[in-house]
Formats: C-alpha cells, structure tokens, sequence
C-alpha cells in the first residue's frame, strides 16, 4: 500500500486532493506561508510512481494534483 511505503499511516484523509493556493517551490530556503518544500531527501519520484500509477488506474480525481508535483523532478 502506498501510504505504508511512505510512512504516511497516520495521515488524515481530505476532501480535496491538493490545497488551493499552495505554492511549490525547489528553493533550498525553509518554506513560508502557504509554499512547501520538496525535500531531496525523501523518495520523492517514487512516491510521484506510485501516485500517477493510482491517478491512472483508480482515481481519475488525483490526477491534477499529481500532475502538478510530478513537474518537481
């Protein structure tokens, strides 16, 4: 299961797969407001694989949103 593979377990589910507003940023800086920041010390492509292969299988409604941080690697 993904969120086993990723340690992500205790995540609480949401109604919306991507906050509106969020901005994404490669900047090394700590994050501000509502930017996050994509670590190079997570297993960030292969949780993006894993992602894009669940948008295209079985939920069509995460697509966008993977779409979106699959553009950070």
């Amino acid at each position: 299961m993904i969120l086993e593979r990723f340690h992500l377990e205790e995540a609480d589910p949401v109604t919306m797969p991507m906050e509106t507003g969020v901005v994404l940023t490669k900047d090394e800086d700590h994050p501000t407001g509502t930017e996050l920041k994509i670590s190079e010390y997570t297993p960030y492509q292969r949780a993006i694989g894993s992602l894009m292969y669940a948008a295209m299988s079985m939920h069509p409604d995460i697509t966008f949103a993977v779409s979106m941080l699959s553009q950070f690697m």
